[in-house]
């Protein structure tokens, strides 16, 4: 399985976001780009995608930011690279690719370790 830098960035966002979805507060996106080290820039065009794909949602203004549009457990990986996938990675490897969460797991840590294989896919 591959996964794409955008891929790879767009898990590494919503993470963030999931952190700050029980404090029901908006996380700009420069404060994503800071504590994830994804280039503010190309995260804007990947939040972008995500807001189209009606994971997470946007407001502007000094209050504004991104939250998630849903509960993270409800979001899985493999929605995320449908959503944000791009024409350089074959479609079949993000409909096929499904991260198992263990019955009694903690969902953002196996979100963590999915990140973890993401990194290590990506080196």
């Amino acid at each position: 399985m591959k996964v794409s830098s955008k891929g790879h960035y767009g898990l590494l966002a919503l993470a963030e976001l999931a952190n700050h979805y029980r404090l029901q507060r908006a996380v700009q996106l420069k404060e994503i780009a800071e504590h994830q080290g994804i280039p503010e820039q190309y995260l804007g065009q990947i939040m972008a995608l995500l807001k189209r794909g009606e994971l997470v949602h946007g407001a502007r203004g000094p209050t504004g930011g991104y939250t998630l549009a849903r509960a993270p457990e409800s979001i899985t990986v493999k929605e995320v690279l449908q959503v944000i996938r791009d024409n350089k990675w074959p479609i079949q490897a993000t409909i096929e690719f499904e991260y198992p969460v263990p019955a009694g797991s903690d969902r953002m840590t196996e979100l963590k370790k999915c990140i973890d294989y993401c990194r290590a896919a990506l080196a």
